[in-house]
């Protein structure tokens, strides 16, 4: 008899409870206690939702946002829904940005994709930076248009922040319509500085390409060789993009490209743009081109021609920026070839020009040869060393030489160059030990033979591109691509899985998806 009076005395106080809530929700100045009361309550309160739904259409900031929370709360998947189209039309930015914020509770997945497509047109920065963000996480397809818009509004009235995230949100989502808008933002750039709404999405939108793989280089080659009317005219109508749009294209060449691209790339060996010449015979390098040795050779002779009769200083500057590009591709790519002009180079005689002579091409030479050779030429630098004058010079050379004793007694074994990739405390000179351990990541990477390869590559994935040293991680991520084959994408996956769970790698995600996707290319 007792459970009975005292269920019905939940009922009735139940009831009771409920006719409050409504008076109370209906009476302007009880409204906010009285919502703050259903809060307290929570799910099983009592109350009639459709009261709730008309108090949030009033829109008033604080009491709609406790309405908003308490529907949540109580509401039905189909009273949720209609919230969050109430809320998200909100004159009110906090109540907007909680409602988006709640969208992906929605069910209804066209309706959710409706609104954050209609949410992208606001014009509060925090409310579309929203918008945008929830479109990629939630793959939206239909909003690729207005997010390409979003990409390529040069205007000042939107800040840069926004393009970069429609750029990075574009490469989220994957559809192919994204990459004409995609490469035109290797090129968006602002420099408002009145309003501090500068910088460029060149990075964010490069990063998004390489996930298109051949579809991107398929329309990356088509603007290059400009073929491209709708990227033509983008280019003349924008005045901050750079009159050389080569550059930033053929960087694309150099992350989505490999070999079969040389035909594209040996048209800008000789481009007129230094900076266009050195990326050009840098990814040439990078992509191991055999065929482009005589062509590298040959320019590396006529600039070496060049140095000999010039007095301009910044001309000399630019010849040897160019000379160890050449080197260091040359190394990378390999050979005998290769190694009879790096022996020639390296016992050659200094270039004079005036009173002075130069060690500068000796240098370069050593440098770049070491990406490659092995002990078997540690009588070439002790040669290169006797007949180097000054003491500075055989300091310099000296280096190399320690490198080398270093490659004497290692060999061929994988196991010997390892050891230098370990992490040692109290070392006295960090820089040298560092620069031993990039030699030794270039070392590892001239291992050709299967069984050593796949060696070599563990080593340099599982040290050189775990240490904590960027230059190192650097060399590291070069010869990685260098060594590895399709066979070995398993073993880079799994290593990318074991990096992401290391802090100070947070950061280079890029970088190991990238070096997944070159070897996947080649």
């Amino acid at each position: 008899m007792k459970i009975i009076i005292l269920i019905m005395f939940l009922l009735f106080t139940t009831n009771i409870i409920a006719g409050d809530y409504t008076k109370g929700l209906n009476n302007p100045k009880t409204q906010e206690k009285t919502l703050n009361e259903i809060l307290a309550f929570g799910e099983d309160a009592n109350v009639n939702v459709k009261t709730l739904l008309n108090l949030l259409k009033k829109d008033d900031e604080k009491i709609s946002k406790l309405t908003f929370k308490v529907i949540l709360i109580v509401g039905s998947d189909t009273e949720i829904e209609k919230a969050i189209k109430i809320a998200v039309n909100s004159k009110h930015k906090t109540i907007v940005t909680i409602a988006i914020d709640k969208l992906k509770n929605l069910k209804d997945k066209e309706l959710l994709a409706s609104i954050v497509v209609d949410l992208l047109d606001s014009k509060d920065k925090l409310i579309k930076g929203k918008a945008i963000l929830m479109a990629g996480n939630l793959k939206i397809k239909k909003s690729v248009n207005k997010l390409s818009n979003i990409l390529l509004d040069t205007y000042v009235t939107q800040h840069i922040s926004l393009n970069k995230q429609a750029a990075k949100v574009l490469g989220q989502i994957g559809d192919t319509k994204a990459i004409s808008a995609l490469i035109k933002g290797l090129f968006i750039k602002k420099d408002f500085k009145s309003t501090n709404n500068k910088g460029t999405t060149f990075v964010f939108a490069r990063n998004s390409l390489v996930k298109f793989g051949k579809d991107a280089l398929k329309e990356v080659i088509k603007a290059l060789n400009n073929e491209n009317s709708d990227f033509n005219s983008f280019v003349r109508d924008n005045k901050l993009i750079p009159s050389n749009v080569r550059y930033n294209l053929i960087i694309m060449i150099g992350e989505l490209g490999n070999r079969s691209n040389y035909n594209i790339l040996k048209k800008y060996i000789n481009d007129e743009d230094l900076g266009v010449r050195v990326l050009t015979e840098k990814i040439i390098g990078t992509f191991g081109i055999k065929k482009s040795i005589s062509v590298l050779i040959k320019k590396y002779k006529k600039l070496k021609k060049e140095l000999r009769i010039t007095k301009d200083n910044e001309v000399i500057k630019n010849i040897s920026r160019e000379i160890n590009q050449i080197n260091y591709s040359l190394a990378m790519i390999g050979g005998k070839k290769v190694e009879k002009h790096f022996v020639k180079e390296i016992l050659s005689k200094p270039l004079k020009t005036e009173n002075k002579i130069h060690y500068e091409l000796i240098f370069s030479a050593l440098e770049s040869f070491l990406n490659f050779a092995s002990y078997r030429y540690y009588k070439v630098y002790k040669k290169a060393y006797r007949k180097v004058k000054g003491k500075n010079n055989k300091q310099k050379i000296k280096e190399y030489l320690d490198i080398m004793l270093v490659a004497k007694k290692c060999k061929n074994k994988v196991k010997c160059y390892a050891k230098y990739l370990d992490d040692k405390k109290n070392i006295k000179d960090v820089k040298l030990y560092n620069s031993k351990k990039i030699k030794a990541i270039y070392m590892l990477s001239s291992f050709k033979k299967a069984k050593k390869r796949k060696l070599a590559l563990s080593v340099i994935l599982n040290k050189g591109l775990l240490d904590k040293d960027p230059e190192i991680r650097e060399a590291a991520a070069i010869a990685v691509y260098k060594l590895a084959r399709k066979s070995d994408i398993p073993k880079i996956e799994k290593f990318i899985k074991k990096a992401n769970d290391l802090e100070y790698l947070k950061r280079e995600k890029n970088r190991f998806y990238k070096i997944l996707i070159n070897v996947k290319n080649k």
